[in-house]
């Protein structure tokens, strides 16, 4: 509804839900609606067609994504339209211009205390927006579909990044990559993942697959299919931010996982509020012979109460910040200088 200045919007919308939410009847079928409003102040947008259209798709991505109630649009909801607009562009042109960069954040052993492990982290930088957080454009992508292309790109400059670096060489086993469920649908993604492997000379046994937490399998089964597949090659999967949201034990259990990353939800509860469920889970995962790494280690003394826990990785500012490609490389020469040799060479 795109309303003039001095309209008087609640008797207007109560008179159409009340229209609309007796539903209708098509043929001796009655249908049902889901009713809401989106009010759009003329004031706000004026005469802007573009502007209008702005907000009304980023409302409509408001309410694809589960929002509720009616929206009624203010200069903050502008706002974060042209915001959602701009991080939108700025993405498509990333991905289309291959120009997407990967940061890495380490992961270090507490038996061995050196990295063993990194993530590779998509970063977009716009000469026009700036730095656009992992959660904007991530959350964009998963909406728009984009998130196919991009999480392509992202395997393939790790592999390009493997191949030239040799991360083994210095005692960095695997570098991990998110994959969404949306990938994993996808038939022929662990065919084309295997391909940019090979063409690039990578074994897959340097890579390990992030996936968040998952409430159901795809009724066709590609999900399994797909990490099936990698597996068969050497991959190796890791459910991601474990306690941040839902969980559901008996979905997780169906998946050939390997490593559970357990959010720093949990690791923060237990250091500022004493809550044994961070111990209690470490212990049921370890019970099913998972690896476990923990994140959000910020302090000495979190790492050293940390690491008698029976977990295998620690994560976190005590260790690192997500860095780029350039600083990670110099960090890996380091720890290859002081380990006193090469390590292990891809198979």
């Amino acid at each position: 509804v795109l309303t003039p200045v001095d309209f008087e919007t609640e008797p207007a919308m109560a008179q159409g839900r009340m229209t609309l939410d007796g539903g209708f009847n098509i043929d001796g079928e009655q249908i049902r609606l889901t009713v809401r409003f989106i009010v759009v102040p003329y004031d706000m947008v004026g005469s802007d067609a573009e502007l209008v259209m702005d907000v009304i798709k980023f409302a409509l991505k408001k309410v694809a994504l589960g929002g509720r109630g009616d929206i009624i649009v203010d200069e903050e909801f502008v706002r974060k339209s042209r915001r959602s607009r701009d991080v939108e562009s700025a993405m498509g042109m990333a991905i289309e211009r291959n120009a997407v960069q990967i940061f890495f954040m380490p992961m270090f052993s507490p038996f061995t205390e050196r990295m063993e492990r990194a993530e590779a982290l998509a970063r977009i930088f716009d000469e026009n927006v700036g730095f656009i957080p992992p959660n904007e454009f991530i959350a964009e992508a998963e909406r728009n579909g984009s998130i196919i292309a991009l999480g392509r790109q992202i395997f393939e400059k790790t592999c390009e990044f493997i191949k030239e670096q040799e991360p083994y060489r210095y005692g960095v086993e695997r570098i991990s990559v998110n994959l969404s469920a949306k990938q994993l649908m996808q038939e022929g993604m662990a065919d084309e993942f295997i391909d940019i492997a090979d063409r690039n000379g990578v074994s897959m046994e340097s890579i390990s697959f992030d996936i968040a937490e998952v409430s159901d399998i795809d009724s066709t089964g590609m999900v399994q299919k797909n990490m099936d597949r990698l597996i068969s090659r050497g991959g190796e999967f890791a459910l991601n931010d474990y306690g941040s949201g839902y969980s559901s034990l008996e979905n997780i259990m169906k998946l050939p996982i390997n490593l559970v990353k357990i959010d720093r939800t949990l690791v923060r509860s237990y250091f500022e509020s004493g809550s044994m469920l961070l111990p209690d889970v470490i212990e049921m995962f370890r019970n099913q012979k998972l690896k476990i790494a923990l994140v959000g280690v910020e302090t000495k003394d979190m790492a050293r109460r940390l690491s008698v826990m029976g977990c295998d990785y620690l994560e976190g500012y005590f260790y690192s910040r997500t860095i780029p490609a350039r600083n990670f490389v110099a960090m890996m020469k380091k720890q290859g200088m002081t380990d006193g040799g090469v390590h292990k060479l891809s198979g």
